[in-house]
């Protein structure tokens, strides 16, 4: 049976050490926090698209029906809380859902329900809409 030691050196010739550039990353003790692409660091990345402001003035211009489109990790989901914010501070009221994979979506009368209740003012906002399945 190979020792630990012996493992780390054959499966990486540095030992149990990395290095990147300069640094180096001790990854037997590397924690979960200081991870720089965990994703609790990688949700408070501005999104890298129009500014807020421009989508807001884009969604009017189509009659407030849009959709924000993208690849996962893209920012979609960060830039729709921005335009939340935003939208908020100008009076608007807003009724968000946020749906994500692997959870049961809401059934049809929870979606007609809710587009029963709202008024001609209000926007609805639904992150995670690709997870409606049929209902979308």
């Amino acid at each position: 049976m190979m020792s630990p030691d012996a493992h780390a050196s054959a499966t990486n010739p540095e030992g149990a050490r990395a290095t990147a550039g300069r640094s180096s990353v001790d990854i037997e003790r590397c924690r979960p926090r200081d991870n720089p692409f965990r994703s609790g660091r990688v949700d408070t990345l501005p999104f890298r698209g129009p500014p807020v402001a421009e989508t807001i003035d884009r969604f009017t211009s189509l009659g407030c029906i849009g959709a924000l489109v993208g690849p996962c990790g893209t920012g979609k989901s960060t830039h729709l809380r921005a335009l939340h914010e935003e939208l908020a501070r100008r009076g608007t009221a807003i009724v968000a859902w946020t749906l994500r994979a692997g959870e049961a979506p809401p059934d049809r009368r929870a979606i007609a329900r809710t587009g029963a209740s709202l008024s001609d003012t209000t926007i609805w906002s639904i992150d995670g809409a690709e997870q409606l399945g049929p209902f979308a």
